[in-house]
């Protein structure tokens, strides 16, 4: 205890100025990021770069990178540059964050977990190779890993991910993300996985993304919803696919 409150202190004094700065809406990103490339404590770089991830500026992503990209850094630390930065990140940032999650594909540093969701976050097609990849993964020690791809996928989806979507639309964990992209896609192929979005039991959001995407298939949905109509038993999904019809029509 001794011990933890004498490094609790010394960190405390170091963030000092740093801290009184930052309850400054003046303080620029230039003066933390420098405190940053100055500090060598650990603990006072983490508090910096809990205060940087707010920020948007070049300099901050700038700064942030490097940490993530630099093997020497403690794991925690590049953990937690490259999940902060999710305010600043560009297309600038898509080469090293597609490199950090090939090597943490070999390595297994757990660096995946804020790359996939930064990657989905910029939307830049040059991730989805190595997202698709990841995605096809079925390894039980990276459970979760393909589930986030598949989501970060969602997120970017051009018409031509809709086929592989719609694969996916069934997974509970990516359901959500996965219905809002095929709505926001409106392609006919996606017309039966929308109308089982509309059924007892699902969630708010997706009966909502279910609904918005008929409605923006439109008239070519009428056969669809009319079937479902008479040959669902769940009364919810007929109630809701009579509406949309009725005001598609």
């Amino acid at each position: 205890m001794k011990h933890t409150s004498l490094i609790i202190a010394a960190t405390l004094v170091i963030l000092a100025p740093v801290l009184a700065m930052s309850a400054d809406t003046e303080v620029s990103d230039a003066a933390l990021v420098e405190h940053l490339a100055e500090t060598s404590d650990t603990d006072a770089r983490s508090e910096l770069i809990y205060v940087l991830q707010e920020r948007s500026s070049d300099q901050v992503r700038v700064a942030l990178e490097a940490i993530a990209s630099d093997k020497t850094e403690p794991g925690d630390l590049r953990m937690q540059a490259l999940c902060g930065l999710a305010a600043s990140a560009t297309s600038e940032t898509v080469p090293l964050a597609i490199e950090i999650l090939k090597r943490d594909l070999a390595d297994r540093t757990g660096l995946w977990a804020c790359a996939i969701p930064l990657l989905g976050e910029i939307g830049d097609r040059r991730a989805a190779p190595i997202l698709y990849d990841i995605a096809a993964l079925n390894e039980e020690h990276l459970v979760g890993m393909d589930h986030m791809a598949i989501r970060a996928i969602s997120w970017m989806a051009v018409t031509k991910d809709a086929a592989f979507l719609e694969t996916k639309a069934h997974i509970t964990p990516v359901r959500t993300d996965v219905m809002i992209a095929l709505a926001r896609l409106g392609e006919i192929s996606s017309l039966d996985i929308l109308i089982s979005g509309l059924l007892e039991g699902e969630e708010p959001k997706v009966i909502e993304a279910a609904s918005e995407g008929l409605m923006k298939i439109g008239e070519a949905a009428l056969p669809h919803l009319r079937d479902a109509i008479e040959t669902y038993p769940d009364e919810a999904l007929r109630a809701r696919a009579q509406k949309l019809a009725e005001a598609i029509e």
